[in-house]
């Protein structure tokens, strides 16, 4: 298995975290690379003072948006809101189930084969609810 790279993604506040739009791992930071850079001497340096190399970012993962221009936390979002309403789910666990269900659709966020509008995260949610047991009567036997 070849380990994630974890290239886009968003920070979703209620899970506490950077979510890994590839593979959907809570991170605890946006994903960066970081290089060194040297500092440029000037023709006229004194000899006093020297600085050396200093880091900074040379990449970091981007917020990936979708052709319909959701980003993964406007998508997660939404599952969880329909968790919340129509699952009886709290925030918390709702946020949970929500990136459990993406994580399951076996794809990266984005992926041109899915919907990933407000309107597909309520279809993914209303799916997934349908296979749920519900407690109490099911109805005349």
């Amino acid at each position: 298995m070849i380990a994630c790279k974890h290239e886009h993604g968003d920070y979703i506040k209620p899970l506490m975290g950077w979510v890994c739009g590839q593979c959907f791992q809570v991170l605890s930071e946006r994903p960066k690379r970081y290089r060194m850079v040297g500092i440029k001497v000037p023709d006229n340096w004194d000899g006093k003072r020297y600085f050396g190399e200093r880091q900074e970012i040379a990449w970091q993962a981007e917020v990936l948006k979708s052709s319909d221009g959701t980003t993964l936390s406007t998508f997660i979002a939404a599952v969880a809101r329909r968790f919340e309403l129509r699952g009886g789910l709290d925030k918390d666990a709702a946020y949970l189930a929500a990136l459990d269900i993406t994580k399951m659709l076996e794809v990266p966020f984005g992926h041109p084969d899915y919907n990933w509008s407000r309107m597909g995260a309520v279809d993914l949610a209303d799916e997934d609810m349908s296979y749920w047991d519900h407690d109490g009567p099911t109805g005349a036997n």
